[in-house]
């Protein structure tokens, strides 16, 4: 199936992106002009900016089976923008397909983490959480919603993609865990997740990218972003006592040889085991410029035979059971 925002394309001298035709929804002005392609390649234009869809315009489409639709280039921040506030209504759109809506989701997750990791502002840290709450309720309310969000990961390690992968793996962990979720405020835990690496935007590039192992100066320097990620949510006004909880503990380890207070065991609150097992899968997953990509089951089993002991061993194997699933 197709992406639901899918690689530029140049058709006449313009940049065009080909976006899915299920994100206009009924009496929502657009904010951008919607374009269909003809068999001339000609872009003929199909929803003007400013116009408000209704049933009759998303009637042209399955009438003259036009099943791709286009944006200009330079409105691609409106159509994210746009996807953002109608996330909720999109996602509760019974006529949309399980898989289009997780894509929807997952896109504009990264899309916002991608902004906000640049340059971490209350403003930015609000829309992310906004979205994540979004596709939070969507998935626990869909039985088909998590896994396929799971399989939608990218594992190029950029810290923006990164932050989402150990979000979304972690909210899977979490539903294997737990078998209510009314003892906690699970909103912030799981936005939590999804923040607990935002004290890295503190960290210079030279160290953060860094095409090879870290010297043990740099280490030092990198081993000071939970810190540094208190204090960016704490000026944002975004650290609730979840996320101070998951920023600060997601690098302790079972056995005690975590960062950066050493805690062990029961030390370790259960909020920060979930995330640990996240971080360190997805950091094997993911490219390294400097090191080969794991696949999920070398992972997995290197997890298991070398690094069992830093993991609690309960939740190290309900976090295998979310990839038998696959």
């Amino acid at each position: 199936m197709r992406n639901v925002m899918a690689n530029a394309e140049t058709i006449n001298g313009s940049l065009y992106y080909l976006i899915n035709s299920d994100i206009l929804q009924n009496g929502i002005m657009q904010s951008f002009d919607v374009f269909f392609r003809t068999n001339e390649d000609k872009m003929v234009l199909y929803c003007a900016n400013g116009e408000t869809v209704d049933e009759k315009l998303r009637h042209k489409i399955k009438s003259n089976n036009i099943s791709n639709l286009y944006i200009n280039k330079r409105d691609k921040i409106h159509y994210d923008l746009q996807i953002e506030k109608n996330l909720p209504g999109i996602l509760s759109d019974p006529e949309i397909e399980t898989y289009i809506k997780t894509k929807i989701a997952y896109e504009s997750i990264r899309n916002i983490a991608d902004i906000l990791f640049a340059a971490p502002k209350a403003q930015i840290i609000k829309r992310y959480r906004k979205s994540i709450y979004s596709t939070m309720d969507y998935v626990f309310n869909n039985n088909d919603g998590l896994q396929k969000l799971i399989n939608m990961t990218t594992f190029d390690f950029s810290t923006y993609n990164h932050s989402v992968n150990v979000g979304i793996f972690s909210i899977g962990l979490t539903t294997e865990i737990f078998d209510t979720m009314d003892d906690f405020n699970l909103k912030e835990m799981v936005a939590g997740f999804f923040l607990h690496d935002i004290g890295k935007c503190a960290i210079s590039e030279g160290v953060l990218n860094k095409k090879g192992p870290l010297t043990p100066t740099e280490w030092k320097i990198m081993k000071k972003h939970p810190e540094e990620g208190l204090k960016i949510l704490k000026k944002n006004y975004a650290l609730s006592e979840e996320a101070e909880i998951i920023v600060s503990q997601h690098h302790e380890r079972n056995n005690g040889g975590g960062y950066p207070k050493g805690l062990h065991g029961d030390n370790i609150h259960i909020f920060a085991k979930i995330c640990q097992i996240a971080d360190v899968f997805d950091g094997l997953t993911s490219f390294r410029p400097y090191r080969k990509k794991y696949s999920s089951f070398s992972a997995l089993t290197l997890m298991k035979k070398e690094m069992y002991r830093e993991f609690d061993p309960e939740f190290f194997a309900k976090f295998v059971k979310l990839f038998l699933k696959q």
